[in-house]
């Protein structure tokens, strides 16, 4: 089931380092802020995508649902871990100009999306109990 966010994961992370890697080359300010944009934008369109269509093949996944709640719970914890990581990450960018941005803006959006996993293992863990 996580394969396909992984996949989508890997895909973000390859087209923002051939974008980088090609705004560093050639010295491409706006390449630059595209690269760290444009892939994050288009990973969290494409989960929302596969996430739709495996609630429209699911049909246990409806307002209604026990699944559909713990879902909700899940995204609850993340956004809120979400708010922790990125205010982390802010900090980190502060405090340490030398690191760069990009190095910052990548492992903000692996932790992420790793905490949304656990956040949905941990739901799941406690509905079985």
């Amino acid at each position: 089931m996580f394969w396909k966010y992984i996949a989508l994961l890997l895909g973000g992370i390859a087209a923002m380092a051939i974008s980088l890697g090609l705004a560093y080359r050639y010295e491409l300010e706006w390449l630059r802020v595209v690269a760290l944009t444009v892939p994050v934008a288009f990973v969290g369109l494409g989960a929302m995508i596969v996430k739709r269509r495996t609630q429209r093949a699911n049909r246990t996944d409806g307002p209604d649902s026990v699944e559909y709640a713990e879902d909700v719970r899940a995204r609850a914890a993340a956004y809120v871990f979400a708010l922790i990581a990125t205010a982390i990450a802010l900090a980190v960018g502060v405090a340490s100009p030398a690191v760069p941005s990009w190095i910052i803006l990548l492992g903000l959006l692996a932790v992420l999306v790793v905490g949304y996993g656990i956040s949905r293992l941990w739901v799941n863990r406690s509905a079985r109990q």
